[in-house]
């Protein structure tokens, strides 16, 4: 049941279930669940790799429209890339006043499998949220990214990837 709310080619805002499946059997005794993760990644279709990304507009979208969101508790962790280009482009959105927690996401495998690439904050309610408040917060998740998708400036896909 993810919320998606449609921005750039793709949904800027998803919440889903964060248990991957190799973790099941932590889950005798509770110790292993998760929140639900709430992703504001935005996702830029057409491109053939991850340095076809726009990550001039990614921090563009982070000063305007989230920043300032206090109430989201984002995962503080630096996003882990494997790529050099992509640590580069991570390291530029910081020169751009960004975050270092901004940039994670799916980058060079998820565009030669499927031609897009989306990369952005995320954060994780605790697994005691009821679905009350879990409601209560996709709520907010979609007011936000509502906001992002009418943004009215379009990425750009550089033909090299240059910044």
């Amino acid at each position: 049941m993810p919320l998606m709310v449609r921005a750039w080619h793709g949904p800027p805002a998803q919440a889903t279930e964060h248990l991957p499946t190799q973790d099941v059997d932590k889950l005798v005794d509770g110790s292993g669940l998760r929140g639900v993760e709430v992703r504001f990644f935005p996702k830029q279709q057409g491109v053939r790799a991850s340095k076809g990304y726009d990550w001039h507009h990614l921090s563009g979208l982070w000063h305007e429209y989230l920043a300032a969101e206090e109430w989201i508790p984002w995962r503080p962790y630096p996003p882990r890339k494997r790529m050099q280009r992509e640590t580069d482009r991570v390291d530029r959105l910081k020169e751009l006043g960004a975050p270092s927690l901004l940039g994670n996401g799916y980058g060079e495998g998820q565009a030669k499998l499927s031609g897009e690439v989306e990369f952005g904050a995320r954060f994780v309610l605790p697994p005691t949220t009821t679905l009350a408040e879990a409601t209560q917060v996709r709520s907010r998740v979609a007011i936000t990214g509502s906001r992002v998708a009418r943004h009215p400036v379009a990425p750009r896909t550089t033909p090299t990837g240059e910044d």
